[in-house]
C-alpha cells in the first residue's frame, strides 16, 4: 500500500469514526455510551453532556478530515 493510499484510508476511517460518534451521541445508544472508554466522559459530563460531547467530537473529526482531504 502506498503512502497516498494509506493517507486516504486513514482519513476515510476518521470520517467514519466521526459519523459513528455523531450517530451514537444523537441516538443515545446504550452500547455506545456504556462502553468502558466512554464511561469517564459520561461520569464527568452526565449522559446528556456526553451525548453533546460526542456529537461535537464527531463534527470536529469530520471537519478536520474533510479539510485534509481537500488540501
Amino acid at each position: 500500500m502506498s503512502e497516498a493510499q494509506f493517507q486516504w484510508l486513514a482519513l476515510l476511517m476518521a470520517i467514519g469514526s466521526g459519523l459513528l460518534s455523531i450517530a451514537g451521541g444523537f441516538m443515545g445508544w446504550d452500547w455506545f455510551l456504556d462502553h468502558p472508554r466512554a464511561r469517564p466522559v459520561v461520569r464527568l459530563l452526565g449522559r446528556e453532556g456526553a451525548r453533546v460531547f460526542y456529537i461535537l467530537l464527531g463534527g470536529v473529526l469530520i471537519a478536520l478530515s474533510a479539510a485534509l482531504l481537500l488540501e
